[in-house]
């Protein structure tokens, strides 16, 4: 039947190209693939039709399909920026990232004005941790092309891992401005602004979030731990509520629920709380959950294995100022006084606008006069 419609209507490849890359504009993902099959059985050296169903596949998350694609395109066209950047693009989601550098830098060689290549190739320092290099790299990209909106987002990400909380959230109120109410610019931004004790407009951003996703916990969970560090502990108990009716085993709303309600003193909650929480994370996977597990452990009067977890967490962070302070704390319960004003201290310098920052320098005032 196609050939007979391709016989009367005199369909070429790069019609059906065109009808292909439309389809996939409308979301229409399996039609483009099929209208793309076309266009390549028609002309198999065409390399934008290649590149363009590789696009697709990523789209779809078929990473490798995308890859061998975007492949086919460069052979091609082999000095062609932007397929050598998908091939790049290709590589980084499949998590090969030296090879990603090494197909970017060929790409901006060729042409060191293609944004959306600076973009991807900061896209692939931060997964390689190197912070510093992707915020320059993300700054070279944004001035190319304003229009590369999102390289604002992702550079506030990158800079928040560097510790610029306030540079992270002048690139996220940019990429608000070019994108009211995104939910992870606005949840990004309050992170930034919690970070910093900003604790008002954190909660004004968790909650426009809540508001554009009404069933995120992560944002309902967030909001809480603003709650919390606002000393609006009902409110942070009624946050974790919802989150558990939602989904019973949900950890960390167990946590902050019952750090609320230990501020409140209710004894008992805490105790049920921060056991459920400790029974829920058996095998913490990341600092945070080593660093909560340790509190909980602290809290319940099981201060030697909480040190434990405070040792691991800052064996993943060395200079997080919340697992510093922990650990401080918990030094500081088992009468190890120079070790735990030695946490202290470099929490306090780590960051003195962390959340956590009160509770260190309550705790170093009391180890300064003897009262620990």
């Amino acid at each position: 039947m196609r050939a007979l419609i391709d016989k009367i209507l005199g369909r070429s490849a790069e019609q059906y190209f065109w009808r292909g890359r439309s389809l996939a504009a409308k979301g229409r993902l399996q039609e483009a693939i099929a209208t793309l099959d076309a266009a390549i059985a028609k002309d198999p050296t065409f390399a934008y039709a290649w590149d363009t169903r590789g696009r697709v596949f990523g789209l779809k998350g078929e990473h490798e399909r995308a890859l061998s694609d975007y492949r086919q395109a460069v052979s091609l066209m082999p000095n062609h920026a932007g397929m050598l950047g998908n091939e790049g693009y290709g590589l980084w989601k499949l998590g090969r990232l030296d090879e990603a550098l090494s197909v970017l830098d060929r790409a901006i060689e060729l042409d060191q004005t293609h944004a959306n290549n600076l973009a991807i190739r900061a896209h692939v320092l931060v997964a390689k941790g190197e912070f510093s290099q992707a915020v320059a790299q993300f700054e070279r990209a944004i001035k190319l092309d304003a229009a590369v909106v999102d390289a604002n987002y992702y550079r506030a990400l990158a800079r928040f891992e560097l510790g610029d909380q306030k540079g992270a959230i002048e690139d996220l109120s940019k990429f608000l401005e070019a994108r009211p109410g995104d939910f992870h610019g606005l949840y990004a931004r309050a992170a930034a602004a919690l970070y910093l004790g900003d604790t008002t407009r954190a909660i004004a951003d968790f909650t426009h979030a809540i508001e554009r996703e009404p069933g995120s916990t992560s944002a309902r969970l967030a909001r809480a731990t603003a709650h919390f560090f606002a000393g609006e502990l009902d409110a942070a108990v009624g946050d974790c509520d919802r989150i558990i009716a939602i989904s019973s085993t949900f950890a960390e709303s167990y946590f902050w629920r019952a750090s609320a309600h230990d501020k409140a003193g209710s004894h008992d909650r805490m105790t049920a709380d921060f056991a459920r929480y400790i029974e829920l994370v058996p095998e913490p996977k990341d600092w945070r959950e080593h660093n909560c597990r340790a509190w909980a452990f602290y809290r319940l009067g099981q201060r030697e294995r909480g040190l434990v977890d405070a040792n691991l967490a800052l064996g993943l962070r060395p200079r997080e100022a919340a697992a510093l302070d922990t650990r401080g704390q918990i030094l500081a319960s088992l009468g190890r006084r120079e070790e735990a004003k030695a946490d202290l201290i470099a929490a306090l310098g780590s960051n003195p606008h962390a959340f956590c920052a009160a509770d260190a320098k309550a705790a170093l005032e009391k180890l300064e006069h003897g009262r620990a």
